[in-house]
């Protein structure tokens, strides 16, 4: 049976495939050189407009699933198989736009992710992580999915350094809108283990359906908020969690729904709420020797160990807080204020 992915794999739909079309470009036309090593989705989708038309089968598929680009339909059929293209329509990866019926767009981004890009990882592969459009989406943008970005790779880098445990925990990714936490750890670091994605968005349990289709996982998807969903006696080896941490004031209760923040961004008032709400009851929820990945943002970042350890209601046994972050992504309030003004226009 020809699955979604092998229509990708036969493509050489690959991180490393986009990096060469996208050496089409000329240097003088794109920020930065050299380019980083590791480029996260919303870049290929800026630089969409700076592409040359796509001469062979990878590159249409990158153009329509990664870069955003919308194609004649005549294109994609001389390129693709009737059946690729019968199969990524028929599951509505692709779409006909009502103002432009004669192409073809995806309403999905799909960032091949590149494992060759962590050092942790031996085993060259690629994995297939379906989320919406960074830039626009056609749903109302408190049900979008959060694109891969670099908190999303950077916490990746992290729990994949992480050594295969000896007995394969369950392993739960919180927040996991794609579920791209738990399915890269699952095919990289512990195939064995068992699997839960939860997110309180109705859309994000559909998105990582897709991405285990896509990558040919199992896995326990459930909605709900936060641990509202899961046994009170559940426990997990690995947690691993990429929540909300944008400060947000709540909507008022008239707002209009497409005027209302992202789930996935939205922290609370503080930006602190969801991390505080996972955090309480965290060393109940670790087996003794469980570890607790997580991607946030704190005002201070000397003082981040000590208030995490705060929020955390204390059991039996001793935890350990590690924190690390990037120099060059601390940012004072001031800049840290412009940014997040420029991102909601």
């Amino acid at each position: 049976m020809y699955t979604l992915r092998e229509i990708f794999a036969s493509h050489n739909y690959t991180y490393e495939s986009a990096r060469t079309y996208l050496s089409k470009i000329p240097p003088s036309e794109l920020e930065g050189d050299p380019l980083p090593d590791i480029l996260d989705a919303g870049y290929f989708h800026l630089v969409r407009d700076l592409l040359p038309p796509p001469t062979d089968a990878t590159e249409v598929l990158l153009s329509l699933f990664l870069f955003g680009i919308s194609l004649p339909a005549p294109t994609i059929s001389a390129a693709l198989p009737q059946l690729s293209v019968f199969l990524l329509t028929s599951s509505t990866l692709l779409l006909n736009p009502p103002h432009s019926p004669t192409h073809v767009l995806s309403p999905y981004q799909i960032y091949p992710l590149s494992t060759a890009l962590f050092n942790a990882l031996n085993k060259p592969s690629t994995i297939l992580l379906a989320t919406d459009w960074s830039l626009e989406s056609l749903i109302p943008p408190k049900f979008a999915i959060m694109p891969i970005g670099q908190d999303t790779l950077e916490l990746i880098a992290v729990h994949t350094s992480d050594p295969s445990p000896a007995n394969p925990p369950r392993v739960l990714d919180m927040c996991s809108g794609s579920g791209a936490q738990g399915i890269t750890y699952k095919l990289t670091t512990c195939p064995s283990c068992e699997l839960t994605m939860v997110d309180v968005n109705p859309r994000a349990v559909k998105m990582c359906e897709l991405n285990k289709l896509l990558n040919n996982v199992e896995g326990r998807v459930v909605q709900g908020a936060c641990w509202e969903p899961l046994d009170e006696d559940e426990k997990f080896g690995r947690i691993l969690c990429n929540p909300p941490f944008v400060a947000v004031p709540d909507p008022e209760p008239q707002t209009n729904i497409y005027d209302q923040p992202s789930l996935y961004a939205t922290g609370g008032p503080k930006g602190d709420e969801v991390l505080r709400s996972i955090l309480r009851p965290l060393q109940t929820r670790l087996t003794e020797t469980g570890r607790f990945y997580c991607v946030t943002e704190v005002q201070n970042v000397k003082s981040s160990p000590e208030m995490i350890t705060d929020m955390v209601e204390k059991d039996s046994g001793d935890m350990r807080v590690n924190v690390a972050y990037c120099v060059e992504d601390v940012e004072t309030v001031a800049e840290y204020s412009k940014v997040r003004s420029e991102e909601r226009g």
